[in-house]
């Protein structure tokens, strides 16, 4: 922070009142860079030649990563980081993204280290702020003595573009009766699990003392973590591996060993580049890497469409094309299936037309599966649940109700009569009093329902008399003689 009556020089000046030039510039009044790179070089004094490179650093002013490496940075002591790239490439470049910051303070809930127990915390509004609190005691009966706040899922999946930003929050706590001896707890205070991996913050990293608010802000880089459990430090491909596929991220709620506490979180943000942030904060950290045909994200972390990720494996894993005949977009990393078929498809590979529809699906087109025609398309005039294609007879219908024949179950069996072909129409029975002679076709006329050739010793219009020469009852006993 500047003090009270300094200046705020112009780049390549410094002092209080900009009267020198700053490190790495020379020629006041005109102050100029010198030929060594403040960022790259070890020079003690950059203006004093010949420039020495740190480890991932190359030209002759140390100003450029070498191959392979990107994001040139005063601070770090090798000058630049590797790229990682998944391992598909070792062309990258640091981008011009800048960081947006995430917080969704909807869906936390506390768990053990195993993650088999959930416990939902108290919510209200404190400050603006929602604010999280849980009782020890209640949590105690079924957590064990160290457990964590558990964040939802905007802050899981894939978080390669969170590199370099920070994870921000805020925890207190306090009690609700009176402590003796405040025992405090020494544990990691960040656990974030992802690819087969857990990595954590230091023990012991924040020392909290009872109704005191503390913010803490992690920069997401490999040196502010450990293998958890151990000592050993988490390689940037590790550190790459658990962001592009974030399974759960910890923070410790448990601060003491006394059980009356009541422990709070709040405002929890993590930084993320995306192409539409507006936000001020560059994220050079952020790699872009030249991706081969079928990889996608900014460290080909992704697939393409209709791509899947074999087996899940971030780090030299491969992406190959789902086989769903361009009928999905997606398709299981494991075993290759399909999600949501799409174009009237289904089973495991979008390979069959769904019940209703009829063609070849593994043509990949939008058309393969038609809508069957039984003997119309429209539901009204549909009178088929299935259908298929015949080479010889072309397209079948399999299930034609009672009262329809042909093929497509475009016309009235013997005894029905309507018009199938004809929007609203169907074949229903004809009207003739059970007393039709269904040895003779046409015995009922298929358009009009008109009775045309009664049984024997019946007649009328409908069939519904003896004829002359008989008696008995032609309607109920049927019985004519």
């Amino acid at each position: 922070d500047m003090l009270p009556g300094f200046c705020h020089c112009k780049t390549g000046y410094a002092g209080e009142s900009c009267n020198r030039c700053a490190l790495g510039y020379k020629g006041y009044p005109e102050c100029l860079p010198c030929n060594c790179s403040v960022q790259g070089s070890v020079n003690v004094d950059p203006c004093v030649g010949p420039c020495v490179c740190k480890e991932h650093v190359e030209g002759e002013n140390c100003d450029r990563c070498k191959p392979g490496f990107f994001n040139l940075q005063q601070n770090n002591p090798k000058g630049c980081e590797e790229c990682f790239c998944s391992g598909k490439t070792n062309v990258c470049t640091q981008s011009h993204l800048t960081y947006r910051s995430i917080e969704d303070m909807n869906g936390w809930y506390l768990t053990g280290l195993p993650g088999l127990i959930r416990v939902t915390p108290k919510q209200k509004r404190f400050d603006g702020h929602q604010q999280f609190s849980i009782s020890n005691l209640a949590a105690r009966k079924v957590l064990p003595q160290t457990y964590y706040w558990t964040a939802p899922s905007s802050y899981l999946g894939n978080k390669v573009a969170a590199a370099g930003g920070h994870l921000k929050f805020t925890v207190s706590y306090d009690f609700t009766e009176e402590e003796d001896a405040v025992q405090l707890m020494v544990q990691s205070d960040v656990i974030i699990e992802g690819g087969d991996l857990r990595i954590s913050t230091p023990k012991g990293g924040i020392q909290l003392q009872p109704s005191e608010e503390h913010t803490e802000v992690i920069v997401l880089k490999p040196e502010s973590f450990s293998v958890h459990g151990t000592d050993d430090p988490v390689s940037r491909r590790e550190f790459m591996t658990v962001l592009a596929n974030v399974k759960r991220i910890l923070i410790r709620a448990t601060y003491t060993y006394g059980m009356n506490a009541i422990y709070r979180l709040r405002s929890v943000t993590i930084e993320a580049a995306d192409h539409t942030s507006t936000g001020r904060k560059v994220a050079s950290a952020v790699e872009l890497c030249d991706c081969p045909p079928g990889y996608d994200g900014t460290s080909c972390e992704s697939c393409w469409p209709q791509h899947r990720r074999v087996n899940g494996t971030i780090f030299g894993g491969v992406c190959a094309p789902c086989t769903c005949f361009g009928h999905a977009e997606f398709c299981d990393d494991i075993t290759g299936e399909c999600l949501d078929c799409k174009h009237n498809t289904g089973g495991s590979y979008c390979e069959r037309c769904l019940s209703g529809f009829y063609g070849d699906p593994t043509k990949g087109t939008a058309e393969d599966c038609q809508l069957c025609a039984c003997p119309l398309s429209i539901p009204s005039n549909n009178f088929s649940p299935t259908c298929h294609f015949d080479r010889s007879r072309g397209l079948t219908c399999d299930e034609c109700p009672a009262g329809y024949v042909g093929s497509r179950c475009e016309r009235c069996a013997e005894g029905y009569f309507g018009q199938p072909l004809i929007p609203g129409g169907s074949c229903q029975p004809c009207q003739c009093n059970d007393n039709l002679d269904f040895s003779i076709p046409g015995s009922c006329d298929s358009l009009s329902g008109a009775c045309l050739i009664c049984k024997p010793g019946t007649t009328g219009q409908y069939c519904e008399r003896c004829a002359d020469g008989y008696f008995g009852d032609a309607l109920h006993a049927r019985n004519c003689q």
